[in-house]
């Protein structure tokens, strides 16, 4: 079990400081070692991480790596004090996450999501490529596997809940901002999502 390599993530203890974001541990097992990494998702995203993990790879094989930072991501320092902290994080528009909130998710989750669970529904990478080349050929547009994912989701939603062609509905997409900001490269190690909401529009609207 992975328990047996490392101790995981406490969010409980993480929430009152008294536990590390991201934790690893190396143990040795009779034919070696393994290593093994569990970070929060509050400090790094999917892209992230495997850049974490690659740039670490690299360093301890004598490689050098493209380290940038995104200098408005960094409001304080060490020596700060959670006052300094908190006032530097709200001036610029930080939102504090608290327990109301996070009660209020799963509240919704159970009532509306948990109740009406599909089987599992697979999409195939040929399938993504598809639509993407199909698009391409239509409006010339490049469109990523986060915009195609968005629209293939929301069109089973439509099916499964039986909409009317009148129904109106909007979406939220996730894009992956590396490469759209200087100090933002491919490299980054950290959290570089956003979502972006789409316009409403009737359930009857093409695909395209």
């Amino acid at each position: 079990a992975l328990s047996d390599f490392n101790s995981g993530l406490k969010h409980s203890q993480m929430i009152k400081g008294k536990a590390p974001l991201l934790s690893v541990q190396v143990p040795n097992i009779s034919d070696g070692y393994v290593i093994c990494v569990h970070c929060s998702h509050v400090c790094l995203d999917g892209d992230g991480f495997y850049s974490f993990v690659n740039n670490w790879s690299k360093l301890h094989r004598g490689e050098t790596i493209d380290f940038t930072i995104e200098k408005a991501l960094v409001l304080f320092q060490q020596s700060h004090t959670k006052e300094e902290v908190e006032q530097s994080a709200i001036a610029n528009k930080w939102h504090k996450m608290n327990a109301s909130i996070l009660w209020q998710f799963a509240i919704i989750g159970i009532t509306k999501v948990f109740s009406k669970v599909t089987e599992p529904i697979f999409i195939s990478d040929n399938t993504i490529d598809a639509i993407k080349q199909s698009l391409f050929d239509k409006t010339g547009i490049k469109y990523g596997t986060h915009a195609i994912l968005s629209a293939l989701i929301t069109r089973i939603f439509m099916r499964l809940n039986n909409a009317n062609p009148e129904d109106i509905y909007s979406q939220m997409s996730v894009m992956d901002i590396r490469n759209r900001f200087e100090s933002i490269n491919q490299n980054y190690a950290g959290n570089a999502i956003t979502t972006i909401p789409t316009p409403e529009f009737k359930a009857s609207v093409s695909f395209d």
